[in-house]
């Protein structure tokens, strides 16, 4: 699972994800946020991403609020939104491997465990 690091710079406070998976996995993430972002989904901005020690390491917008996670149904995703995702240009199975539901919109609420 993938570490979440609440930072701050001088008034800004920013995540600093440090991935559990590689490299491919991390830059798939963050095209994905950037895909998002410009379909007007609200989604963290990924303002940066590179190798620390060999662990990929993005630097993301913070955004407080509600996990996306917390928001589903019991029981996971609706079928209508399946249904959605399985008709766009995202396939399905790249959402479901993404690592982070807390990601989009969640505003990292529950940023740091």
């Amino acid at each position: 699972m993938n570490a979440n690091f609440l930072a701050t710079a001088g008034d800004e406070r920013l995540l600093v994800r440090v991935y559990s998976t590689d490299a491919a996995t991390a830059d798939r993430e963050c095209d994905l946020l950037k895909f998002l972002e410009r379909q007007d989904v609200l989604v963290p901005r990924v303002l940066a991403r590179m190798q620390i020690r060999d662990s990929p390491v993005a630097i993301l917008e913070f955004i407080d609020g509600i996990t996306l996670e917390a928001r589903l149904p019991i029981g996971g995703v609706p079928p209508q939104l399946g249904r959605m995702w399985a008709g766009s240009s995202i396939s399905r199975t790249c959402v479901r491997s993404w690592n982070g539901p807390r990601t989009t919109r969640s505003r990292f609420a529950q940023h740091a465990r």
